[in-house]
């Protein structure tokens, strides 16, 4: 659990914002899905979760992405992938 907490710790400030906004978007995505198949069976809880899943890899790389382009000095750019991004959660 530490090697998690000092992982997430060491991200920068745009990484972590973009990282638990991202977070929040993906439980809303998962919870509708369970939500819309426990009220009918019309939705497809297999893809629901598989498209979490894809989100949280996606989620996984970009953070990396944007981490290691603020450390590298391209600042407006990483703020600017935060900014950019999170409209293909919608």
């Amino acid at each position: 659990m530490d090697n998690i907490y000092s992982k997430v710790s060491s991200l920068k400030t745009p990484a972590i914002t973009y990282f638990f906004v991202a977070l929040f978007f993906i439980f809303g995505k998962f919870f509708n899905g369970v939500y819309c198949y426990a009220r009918s069976n019309e939705c497809n809880i297999e893809k629901s979760v598989l498209e979490t899943f894809y989100l949280v890899i996606f989620t996984l790389i970009w953070t990396w992405v944007i981490n290691i382009l603020y450390s590298r000095g391209y600042h407006k750019t990483s703020w600017f992938i935060l900014i950019f991004f999170p409209a293909f959660y919608i």
